[in-house]
């Protein structure tokens, strides 16, 4: 292997600007994937839409019912983009997508702080954005994206304030911070290691004042989002505070969850990072060989392997198909297997990394690391985990694995390229098939809509029938009942309108329609991936 990618490894040296190349990974992605459809593709981005309209519409920033964050620097950029484009969800996706750049561009430049080179570092942003979830929501008004675009600058901004004693650039931080806040509550994870790195002995002089410059904002914005949330809590925050408290109160089922937690953070790392690790892979498995691998480390591998298993069992036993962190029952066992296996690999791998990096030698990786440690307690102790919310530990994981490739050769970070490239390829081909269900059962549903057909009358995509106004309907019939909550919406009170609907835009996705009370009236083909797939139409002909 190594002899056969050898004739191709001083290519990598070859390039003088690679961080052109990231830029013209980019550039390739978006038009690939194509951001103009006028759809929203998040679960979550109708109601941050709304916002952001209502904001436009009455001067007033009022937080959506059915949102939980309070997204107020969110839709206040949204609401930039709207005024100079003019409002429209392209319009909203377009300025996520410049915030998705703003990201990777952080993050190299956060990676050359750190010392890395510019192949490294550029491997590194490039991998951020070849990431299937972090390019699935670049494309959507989620969160998701300018929250860990946030965490990255003021990862960025905060090693450069500590190293050259910048009370600009501690301030400029502070506001990253804040800002993250004011997109995600979260957000408050930042806030001890921006003391931490200034406060650490060091001797370094000033720190108190640079302290307070890199720490007084974001303690301010933090204290009046809690002040918000508990006194003008919308009906969101009111079920989701219900949920916390009551998933923390089972005190037993709540630590063996967190405990699998830590499994489903491991694979999905694993996977985000993929490129980075196939080029690592090879020498830590060398590594592994006695005696070259020390009795500590052997000892760490095996206990990671024995939590990795215990915890997978336990996932199972307690969630059914919602716990198994390898999808053990939908993939076939070889598949699982080798999943399974490229966890423990990659999952060593990062502990090891982790245990030896010198995080009390320098403050911006103590800031780093503390950072992401708080935010993955976030992902342990809150009531639900979605995969998304892991991308917020993407950057340190990515920053952790470069370290060893910076004084590999040329020819395993061309391994790296390569298993970048083929990802960001998969990326794109999953995204346009995806994107593509979408954009044409939105199209369908919006041209019932503007032919006269009223709003009760048409079941379509989840994500236009709440934009166009579902879930305050819902509320409206049972904002003040003990049944409201989003798994009724969704589960129960969807369902039974689409049920008593005229019409019917079906997507492969969907449960099947029953042929003897409807009808086909058209059939809308679009592009799945490498295959032609149907968006179906269907017109009630007997009485619900």
């Amino acid at each position: 292997m190594t002899a056969r990618f050898a004739p191709f490894a001083p290519t990598i040296k070859k390039i003088k600007r690679p961080e052109t190349l990231v830029v013209a990974l980019f550039m390739v992605m978006v038009a690939l994937i194509n951001p103009l459809g006028e759809t929203l593709y998040g679960p979550d981005d109708w109601s941050y839409a709304l916002t952001v309209r209502n904001l436009l519409d009455t001067g007033v920033y009022h937080t959506h019912d059915w949102s939980v964050s309070n997204i107020m620097a969110q839709a206040y950029w949204g609401a930039l983009f709207s005024k100079l484009l003019g409002y429209s969800l392209v319009s909203l996706r377009l300025s996520t997508l410049a915030l998705a750049g703003v990201g990777s561009v952080s993050l190299y430049f956060l990676a050359r702080e750190l010392d890395f080179d510019r192949s490294v570092s550029s491997l590194i942003a490039a991998c951020w954005l070849a990431s299937p979830l972090v390019a699935q929501y670049s494309f959507t008004f989620m969160t998701d994206i300018p929250f860990v675009t946030l965490i990255i600058l003021s990862f960025l901004l905060y090693s450069r304030a500590w190293r050259l004693s910048s009370y600009w650039l501690a301030g400029a931080a502070s506001i990253a911070v804040a800002a993250s806040i004011l997109v995600r509550q979260s957000g408050v994870a930042l806030i001890p290691g921006v003391f931490l790195i200034w406060l650490w002995p060091h001797g370094q002089p000033r720190r108190w004042r640079l302290a307070l410059a890199g720490g007084a904002l974001p303690v301010m914005v933090g204290i009046w989002q809690a002040a918000d949330g508990l006194l003008m809590p919308n009906w969101g925050t009111r079920w989701a505070s219900a949920e916390q408290s009551r998933y923390v109160s089972a005190v037993g089922p709540f630590l063996l969850e967190a405990a699998w937690r830590v499994v489903n953070i491991l694979q999905n790392l694993v996977f985000f990072c993929s490129p980075l690790l196939a080029a690592l892979a090879i020498d830590f498995m060398r590594a592994l060989k006695p005696p070259g691998y020390a009795r500590r480390q052997l000892m760490l591998v095996t206990a990671l392997i024995a939590f990795v298993l215990a915890f997978s069992v336990i996932g199972v036993r307690m969630m059914g198909k919602n716990g198994a962190p390898f999808l053990i029952l939908y993939w076939p066992l070889p598949l699982t297997l080798a999943m399974l296996a490229v966890t423990l690999l990659g999952g060593a791998l990062l502990a090891r990394l982790a245990i030896m990096s010198p995080w009390l030698a320098d403050r911006r990786l103590l800031y780093i690391g503390v950072s992401t440690l708080c935010l993955a307690g976030f992902v342990l102790i809150t009531f639900k985990i979605i995969d998304r919310y892991i991308i917020a530990l993407l950057p340190c994981a990515l920053l952790l694995l470069a370290r060893p490739l910076a004084s590999q050769s040329a020819r395993w970070k061309l391994v790296a390229v390569i298993v970048l490239l083929a990802q960001a390829g998969f990326t794109v081909l999953w995204l346009r098939g995806q994107f593509a269900r979408m954009d044409t059962a939105w199209a369908q549903a919006e041209k019932l809509r503007l032919s006269g057909v009223s709003l009760p009358q048409i079941a379509g995509p989840f994500e236009w029938t709440a934009y166009q106004g579902a879930f305050d309907d819902y509320l409206a019939q049972y904002r003040d009942s003990p049944q409201a909550s989003y798994d009724d919406f969704i589960f129960r009170w969807l369902p039974e309108r689409a049920l008593r609907a005229t019409y019917i835009v079906h997507t492969p996705l969907d449960e099947p329609v029953s042929e003897r009370d409807f009808k086909v009236i058209a059939k809308i083909p679009y592009q799945d991936k490498l295959s032609w797939s149907y968006v179906i139409i269907y017109q009630r002909v007997a009485p619900p």
